[in-house]
């Protein structure tokens, strides 16, 4: 996790010549995602838990 990343508490984007953008989420000083694929960032950004506890959309 960059040092950016701790001290923000935020979304961090950052550039990697190779594989593209890296991205770094972090919510309260932790570290809950890091990756490249941008589809899987925005599911676990935004899943919503249903009534019977049970979690929707892809991969769930």
């Amino acid at each position: 996790m960059s040092k950016l990343a701790r001290e923000s508490g935020s979304i961090i984007f950052e550039n990697d010549p190779i594989d593209g953008i890296h991205h770094e989420v972090v919510i309260d000083g932790n570290l809950v995602y890091e990756g490249y694929d941008i589809d899987e960032l925005i599911v676990r950004l935004f899943r919503v838990p249903e009534p019977n506890g049970d979690r929707q959309g892809p991969g769930f």
